[in-house]
C-alpha cells in the first residue's frame, strides 16, 4: 500500500490483553501487524475482567484510562464485570460496555479521528455503539463477526423467548445495514450472512490466523521451550506420556464432556494422559464428572500466560478440537486449531462441517463425528501407535497453516478491505 493509503483505525472490542483468549489474541495481533505496516491504530476496550469477572483494583472507580501496549494507544473504559456464568449477567455485562464505550468515544473522538472502526461481534450489543457512532459522528465501521448472533444462542438453547430473539435479529440486521463491510472469520459465517440479504460485496472472508514466529516449531527444535516443557511434565505428570491436549474455552459449545468419556475409555492405557487447560462455564461440571468416574489419567489446569502457550502445545502428542454439531457450528473454525498446526501437532477432532473439511484438505489430523466414541478411540489409537503418520500430519498442518493462515497473510487481506475507506 502506498503511504497515502495508510489509515487511522479504531478497534472497538470488549476483549483485549492482558486478558487471555482467542478474541484477545486475534484482535491484538491484527492491530500490531497493521501498526507495523504504518497504520495509526487505536483500541477502545473494556477494563480487564475475563474470565474471572473481577476488575483489577487499579481500574476501580475510574471511567477511562489511556495506556500504551505494544506501541498502540489503548483506551479502557467501564464494564459491569461478572463471571462468565448466567445468561442474564452476561447480557448486562455486554450492554454496560456498549453504553460506556459510546460515551468514552465521544470524549476521545477528536484525538483518534478514525477513518474506520473495526467492531467486534459477539457481543451483538456492540451494534448499538457502532450504529450510534456512524449516525452521530459519521464513523464508518466493519462489523467483525466471529460468531453469528442470535443464531448461536438460539441453537444452543440459551435464548428461547421469541420476543428477545426478534429484537436480537432486528439488531443484527441493523448492524449489517449500517456497516460499510462485514468481516467473517469462516466461510460458513459468510454463507449465513449472505443468506440474510446482506449486499454481496459487503461481506468478506477474513479468517483468524496465527503468528508462526511466536508459535514456532523451530524454537522447539532449538530447545528454547525446554525449561517450560520440563515444568509442565513435572507439574502434570507428563513424562513419557502421549499427551492429548485441549486448551481454550470450556463451555457448552466445546462439548468437552465427550473428551471425559474418551479419557474414561482410555483409562487402562498407561502411556496416555489427557490435559485440559482453560476456563469457562462448564469447567466445574467436567471436573466433577472426572472425579465421579475416578479418572487418574486426566488433569485440569486454569489459564496459563500466553508466553507459555507454545511450550504447552509442544508438550502434546495430539491436540483436540471439539464442537457440538449444531447448524451454526458447521461453519466454525476454532482459532486454537491454527496454533496447534503451527506447532506441527496432529489434530484429534470431534466436529462436523468446515473445520473437518479444512483438516482433511490439509491432511493435518483425524476427525470423527461428535459423540462417536468408537471412532474417536480408533483415531486416538492411530495417533498414539503410528509415530510416523502423526509426524507427517504435523508437517502437513504446519505447511498448510503457514501458507494460508499466517498473521502476515491475514493482515494483507485486511489491508485490501481497509483500502476501500
Amino acid at each position: 500500500m502506498s503511504d497515502n493509503s495508510k489509515k487511522r483505525i479504531l478497534f472497538l472490542t470488549p476483549y483485549y490483553p492482558p486478558e487471555i483468549g482467542a478474541p484477545q489474541s486475534r484482535i491484538s495481533e491484527l492491530a500490531k501487524k497493521l501498526k507495523d505496516r504504518g497504520h495509526e491504530v487505536f483500541v477502545l476496550c473494556a477494563f480487564p475482567n475475563y474470565p474471572s469477572g473481577v476488575i483489577p483494583k487499579e481500574y476501580k472507580n475510574k471511567f477511562l484510562i489511556r495506556q500504551k501496549i505494544d506501541g498502540i494507544t489503548v483506551y479502557r473504559t467501564y464494564i459491569f464485570a461478572a463471571p462468565n456464568k448466567g445468561f442474564l449477567k452476561r447480557l448486562v455485562t455486554h450492554m454496560s460496555f456498549a453504553v460506556s464505550s459510546f460515551f468514552a468515544f465521544a470524549g476521545i473522538k477528536d484525538e483518534i479521528r478514525p477513518c474506520v472502526s473495526v467492531v467486534e461481534s459477539p457481543p451483538l450489543f456492540m451494534a448499538f455503539t457502532a450504529i450510534a457512532m456512524r449516525l452521530i459522528y459519521g464513523v464508518r465501521y466493519i462489523f467483525n463477526v466471529s460468531d453469528v448472533w442470535p443464531d448461536s444462542a438460539v441453537d444452543l438453547g440459551m435464548v428461547k423467548n421469541k420476543f428477545l430473539i426478534g429484537c436480537a435479529s432486528f439488531l443484527e440486521k441493523a448492524a449489517y445495514k449500517f456497516s460499510s463491510g462485514v468481516a467473517c472469520v469462516t466461510r460458513g459465517i459468510v454463507d449465513n450472512i449472505r443468506k440474510k440479504n446482506v449486499e454481496f460485496n459487503k461481506v468478506h472472508f477474513l479468517p483468524n490466523g496465527v503468528d508462526c514466529n511466536f508459535f514456532s516449531h523451530r524454537k522447539f527444535l532449538a530447545g528454547e521451550y525446554d525449561p517450560q516443557i520440563n515444568e509442565f511434565c513435572e507439574k502434570f505428570g507428563l513424562k513419557d506420556k502421549f499427551v492429548v491436549l485441549y486448551s481454550g474455552t470450556i463451555g457448552i459449545s466445546q462439548n468437552l464432556s465427550f473428551l471425559i468419556d474418551l479419557a474414561a475409555a482410555s483409562r487402562d492405557r498407561e502411556n496416555v494422559r489427557f490435559l485440559i487447560v482453560g476456563d469457562g462455564a462448564e469447567r466445574e461440571k467436567l471436573e466433577e464428572k472426572s472425579r465421579a468416574l475416578g479418572l487418574k489419567n486426566i488433569v485440569f489446569e486454569r489459564l496459563i500466560p500466553k508466553f507459555m502457550m507454545p511450550a504447552l502445545i509442544a508438550s502434546a502428542g495430539a491436540c483436540v478440537v471439539s464442537l457440538l454439531d449444531i447448524a451454526v457450528f458447521r461453519g466454525a473454525l476454532p482459532s486454537k486449531m491454527y496454533e496447534y498446526m503451527a506447532m506441527k501437532k496432529p489434530i484429534l477432532m470431534f466436529a462436523a462441517g468446515e473445520c473437518v473439511e479444512l483438516i482433511e484438505k490439509a491432511g493435518a489430523g483425524l476427525a470423527s463425528y461428535p459423540g462417536d466414541l468408537p471412532a474417536a478411540m480408533k483415531n486416538l489409537d492411530a495417533l498414539v501407535n503410528d509415530k510416523e503418520a502423526s509426524a507427517r500430519m504435523g508437517e502437513n498442518a504446519f505447511n498448510f497453516v503457514s501458507e494460508n493462515f499466517s498473521r502476515d497473510v491475514i493482515c494483507s487481506k485486511w489491508e485490501k478491505v481497509l483500502n476501500r475507506f
